[in-house]
């Protein structure tokens, strides 16, 4: 098989990293949808990009890429997944091109750091796709440079928008818990989930860090049921709490666990309807630009904003 090509990759690395919020730079603004359960193509970055999205939390956690054909332009992407135990097989049909890489090309832009010294606004009008697209690479690259020269991971604010970053976050509660999977794909069929982390301020308001790890699948269930009831029973003394993760994979293994398993359903329906779980992600994507390459929670671990 000829080398993977880039388009590729950063499709896979956006779905073998779970978090929808990394799609925002795949889909052409003109992007079109397809899919056998929508029945009309969907048009436009926006449709897709929240069609893909919900893929990703239904499927993701548990989908797995087992054959992959591809040329220049398209690829054709066999995979399997665990959807509440019923086993999925089906494929991903890309197709791409680099016109906005070409249209940089076209303009003597060849590496991060030209990139990064293209002015603005920009001297040129893109033959294809938003001005603004370029505008955000353009300074995503800037802030990258920063941080190559100075050793540092260095950020700034965005501007603040209704209803995105630090707008989405709640009021603090004393009940507040942080949350955190650690899954094996590859153990049996359906992956384990074998640590359960989460944090949170005990009676003494002191902060507490329970660690709970399955090794097994009933270790595994019992690990869900007891974070479960822990989570029913402190909203009995915090009904204003939230669950903070980062990255929506947390929310779907405790569904894709909910329906392996058979139990706990009403309490996770409660949790979802009340909107208990917040993503970090999202809210650091729409908060500030970073000068790294991966806006993953060990890259930005140095920032303490």
């Amino acid at each position: 098989m000829s080398e993977q090509p880039s388009a590729v990759r950063s499709w896979r690395a956006v779905v073998e990293s779970g978090d929808p919020a990394l799609l925002d730079g795949l889909p052409a603004d003109d992007v079109v949808f397809r899919s056998p359960v929508v029945f009309t193509p969907q048009q436009g970055k926006a449709v897709t990009t929240h069609y893909l999205s919900s893929a990703m939390v239904v499927l993701g956690p548990s989908l797995r890429y087992v054959s992959e054909w591809h040329d220049q332009t398209s690829a054709v992407l066999e995979f399997e997944a665990d959807l509440d135990g019923v086993y999925v097989q089906g494929v991903d049909i890309l197709r791409w091109n680099d016109e906005q890489i070409g249209v940089l090309r076209r303009h003597d832009v060849t590496t991060v750091a030209a990139l990064a010294g293209v002015p603005l606004p920009l001297p040129w009008q893109p033959e294809r796709g938003a001005v603004q697209s370029f505008e955000r690479v353009r300074e995503q690259a800037r802030l990258q440079m920063q941080g190559r020269a100075s050793g540092a991971v260095v950020y700034e604010p965005l501007p603040p928008l209704h209803g995105f970053g630090l707008a989405c976050l709640p009021s603090p509660s004393d009940g507040d818990i942080f949350l955190d999977f650690e899954g094996d794909p590859f153990v049996d069929e359906g992956g384990l989930e074998f640590l359960f982390g989460y944090a949170f301020k005990d009676g003494a308001d002191a902060e507490t860090y329970r660690a709970d790890w399955a090794l097994s699948r009933a270790d595994e269930r019992a690990a869900f049921e007891r974070f479960v009831d822990f989570v029913v029973a402190r909203l009995e003394a915090h009904p204003n709490l939230h669950i903070y993760h980062y990255a929506p994979y947390e929310p779907a293994a405790l569904k894709r666990l909910m329906g392996r398993y058979a139990t706990r359903e009403s309490e996770i329906d409660r949790m979802l309807r009340a909107g208990l779980f917040v993503d970090l992600y999202a809210v650091v994507r729409h908060a500030i630009r970073a000068g790294v390459e991966s806006y993953s929670i060990k890259s930005l671990e140095p920032i303490r904003i």
